[in-house]
């Protein structure tokens, strides 16, 4: 199965969304409609650890004074999965 069977979309600024990623530019990550992340125009990305999925890197990327990954390119679909969040306790 594909990740985009589950849910997972990109929006682009200007509410464009795609279930690709987009091939420049910032976007968000979006599964299941809880925002996971964003990679910047510095082509950083941050995750948001606070949801019931977390983006997962499979590679290992160096982290920014931010605690951002530097990517440090456009980010693809064999960077990352989504995954659930083992530390995810429900609303607060």
């Amino acid at each position: 199965m594909k990740l985009t069977d589950f849910g997972l979309w990109f929006l682009s600024p200007g509410n464009r969304w795609s279930i690709t990623i987009p091939p420049r530019g910032v976007f968000s990550i979006w599964y299941d409609g809880y925002g996971l992340g964003v990679q910047d125009h510095d082509l950083s990305l941050e995750v948001y650890l606070y949801n019931p999925y977390i983006v997962r890197l499979k590679y290992t990327f160096p982290v920014d004074r931010f605690c951002n990954y530097r990517i440090d390119r456009q980010l693809t679909m064999e960077d990352f999965d989504i995954i659930p969040n083992p530390n995810y306790r429900g609303a607060r």
